[in-house]
């Protein structure tokens, strides 16, 4: 890609914590640089779908050189501002992939 993105630049600088708006930038540059009709599929780690999952996320940061951020499905979604989503749009992957084909 001619515009000088580089995806392993963009995971790191996505995880680093409270880096809630640089990932939105890089999801627009990204999406700039392909051609008209292509597809963006992400993965990340969520903070909303266990009650105890910000407890866990914690303490799991507490204990490593690179901790992660999750974020809300809301938080998530807007990454894909001004994309058209399509089926199976912002979902849970290891349900949607248990799904019989």
């Amino acid at each position: 890609m001619s515009s000088g993105f580089r995806p392993g630049w963009a995971a790191g600088q996505a995880e680093g914590p409270g880096n809630h708006g640089s990932f939105g930038a890089i999801v627009a540059q990204l999406m700039a640089a392909v051609l008209p009709g292509s597809y963006l599929t992400i993965s990340h780690p969520a903070i909303d779908i266990h009650r105890a999952q910000a407890e866990a996320q914690r303490v799991y940061n507490e204990r490593v050189a690179t901790p992660q951020t999750l974020r809300t499905r809301e938080q998530v979604a807007r990454f894909f501002t001004g994309l058209g989503l399509v089926e199976p749009g912002l979902v849970q992957v290891h349900p949607v992939a248990a799904r019989p084909r």
